[in-house]
């Protein structure tokens, strides 16, 4: 912090204050449409279902791997999926932050 002077003294400190306090403050966001809502609520469902296959297909694949476990391909398939599963549910987090 610095000293500084203020000629018109607390008036000119309660000024600098109020102006410092506005630009620091984030602007609203923009208010979205309905349509915008309900895009969003859609992409959000369609993503929803893609995450109940994929768990769906991760159950499978576990049970395959206890039957298989030195099925390397299987394993392989399995990290694949997971790595999909991982991008839709950040680009979900994502969506529900926004809805």
């Amino acid at each position: 912090r610095r000293l500084r002077m203020l000629p018109r003294g607390i008036d000119e400190y309660l000024e600098r204050r109020a102006a410092l306090v506005e630009a620091t403050t984030p602007a609203p966001a923009p208010k979205k449409t309905g349509g915008d809502s309900r895009a969003a609520k859609k992409e959000l469902q369609r993503i929803e279902r893609q995450l109940s296959k994929l768990e769906e297909k991760e159950t499978k694949l576990h049970a395959q791997m206890a039957e298989h476990a030195a099925d390397f391909g299987k394993i392989a398939e399995l990290d694949a999926l997971g790595l999909d599963g991982a991008e839709l549910e950040l680009q979900w987090l994502e969506l529900a932050e926004d809805a």
